[in-house]
């Protein structure tokens, strides 16, 4: 054994890994800052799929406790951390997990486990999926709000919210594909953990929720029991003196390693680093804001990043990891363009999360390849646009507004009046040849004809398992996996890659710093987002408030 490899046996020397889920699960750490104030940091979904990558292709660790309480994150995030644990298992080392309040995500992640325990008091909210829909017509018409909105491709349903009170046939037909094909996803997922088949995990779903003995019945769980009693299990199968070891504490340990092996490969030339960079939100133009929930990908910021990415002679490959439901088209575009730039010197792996859908699609198409999870929500290529007006709801509170206006069209998204009969011809004609644009965008990124792509157009949202067999995307995976892909493309060993995060240029807000200790709404961040996506006539955006649960 070398020196290298001793140092790095000695800073492993633990037998026991403890990793805590709650909340969001970010992909991507926050990059604002607030001076003189430490925020905790929670570990990332990179950062968990590293660290279980690690567990699972060494010996060190010989037991894993889970313990996982109310998430807040969407199937494909909870489907990744599954699949690695479920890989940590097979590997040999033991999985454990306390499950404290449990819904599909929650249980999903657990199912995984070797065990599952939870306490006498909980309840399995395993019951299926649902989809709700918010329509504000008659909310609207109540108020004197008029909206006045056009789309293109007869799934693009986000116009239904202001212009509908209930779903049109072709929104219920795309929502029902969806949750039929995520159902049948999650039994499969499930089943792979808890040996049973997907239909009897199905079967079972329908009889839910369960108290915790009618759990434990059902074969969902293996043990009724509280906190405490999880360490009392992992005592029986380490014969030796537990040393616990958190995975903060893990992580931090391998950002050593891959620093000590940076170094010695300075000398021995036998490493090779491929770039990740991970943007989350709604995309808006200038620059990205936010944290946590609220971030928005602001292209500014993203270009920025990605030029540095282009100028780099050290990165072989980039993984671009991205979470968003679209926005802006333009400011999609302006990404998609910098990406299909990089493509053109190195390999360019897109990694889909929760969603990537409409300018989250368009951005994914400046990619060598693109990955999804099955529970990736995808595609949603079509385009909208309009506008609401509140000239009569704000009479009501004794507001007049008057105008004075040079240009036969200046007036034309005035939130003051609707839109005139040439008006409106005049935006579905802007709308028709932005979708023929992304058409065609489509079309040639993934070498498709246009009459194919079509089909699996017209603004419909797919599963990431149903874009596969329209050939939308590439492969299945999550970023470790597209990392894979990556050294595979640039024809360098996985072993020898080390894994750079690329950094976007920081920004200090401090609007954010009220809402860290509870001094602002989510709200006011969504109506930030919508006043900037408010100056460009055409969105690129899926049917937004929607909540699958």
């Amino acid at each position: 054994m070398n020196l290298y490899d001793s140092f790095i046996n000695k800073l492993f020397s633990s037998n026991l890994l403890q990793i805590e889920l709650e909340g969001d699960i970010a992909e991507e750490t926050d990059s604002i800052s607030i001076p003189f104030i430490q925020i905790k940091k929670k570990p990332t979904v990179w950062e968990i799929e590293k660290t279980l990558t690690h567990v699972a292709n060494n010996d060190y660790i010989k037991c894993v406790i889970v313990k996982i309480r109310d998430l807040q994150i969407g199937l494909a995030r909870a489907e990744t951390i599954r699949r690695k644990i479920y890989e940590v298992r097979k590997s040999g080392v033991k999985v454990l997990t306390y499950l404290e309040g449990s819904g599909n995500a929650e249980y999903l992640i657990a199912s995984a486990s070797d065990k599952i325990i939870v306490p006498p008091w909980s309840t399995l909210n395993l019951i299926g999926l649902k989809a709700e829909v918010v329509f504000l017509k008659d909310a609207f018409e109540k108020y004197d709000i008029e909206p006045h909105f056009k789309s293109v491709g007869e799934f693009k349903s986000a116009v239904e919210t202001f212009t509908s009170n209930k779903m049109s046939k072709a929104h219920r037909e795309m929502l029902d594909s969806l949750l039929g094909d995520l159902f049948k996803q999650l039994g499969l997922s499930i089943s792979q953990g808890r040996n049973k088949t997907p239909s009897s995990i199905e079967k079972i779903i329908d009889n839910g929720p369960y108290l915790p003995e009618e759990a434990q019945s059902n074969g969902l769980i293996d043990l009724v029991g509280y906190e405490q009693d999880i360490y009392t299990e992992v005592q029986k199968l380490l014969d030796k003196k537990i040393k616990r070891i958190d995975i903060d504490r893990y992580i931090k340990l391998l950002n050593i390693k891959d620093k000590i092996r940076s170094l010695v490969s300075v000398f021995k030339k036998d490493a090779f680093n491929i770039g990740l960079l991970t943007d989350t939100g709604m995309i808006t133009p200038g620059d990205s804001k936010g944290r946590g929930r609220s971030k928005n990908i602001g292209h500014n910021t993203t270009i920025k990043a990605l030029r540095e990415v282009y100028k780099s002679n050290k990165l072989k490959a980039l993984v671009y990891r991205v979470s968003s439901p679209g926005g802006s088209g333009l400011s999609s575009d302006l990404i998609c363009r910098e990406l299909e730039n990089i493509s053109s010197k190195m390999p360019v792996i897109i990694s889909m999360s929760d969603v990537a859908a409409s300018g989250g699609y368009l951005i994914a198409l400046g990619g060598s390849k693109i990955m999804a999870d099955p529970f990736t929500l995808t595609g949603s290529i079509g385009v909208f646009g309009g506008k609401i007006n509140i000239a009569n709801f704000l009479k009501r509170f004794g507001v007049n507004i008057e105008s004075v206006s040079k240009g036969k069209n200046a007036m034309m998204f005035s939130p003051t009046k609707g839109f005139s009969e040439s008006e409106s011809e005049k935006i579905v004609d802007m709308m028709k040849d932005l979708y023929d644009k992304f058409i065609t965008r489509v079309s040639e990124a993934r070498k498709l004809t246009k009459a194919v792509t079509e089909k699996s157009a017209k603004g419909r949202v797919w599963t990431g398992n149903q874009a596969k067999e329209l050939k939308l995307i590439d492969a299945f995976g999550g970023i470790h996996d597209s990392i894979k892909l990556a050294a595979s493309e640039a024809k360098i060993d996985i072993k020898k890659v080390i894994v750079r995060t690329v950094k976007k240029p920081k920004l200090f807000d401090l609007s954010m710093l009220g809402k860290n200790f509870g001094f602002g709404s989510i709200y006011d961040d969504y109506i930030e987002k919508f006043n900037m996506l408010s100056k460009e006539d055409v969105k690129t955006l899926m049917p937004f408030i929607i909540n699958i649960k």
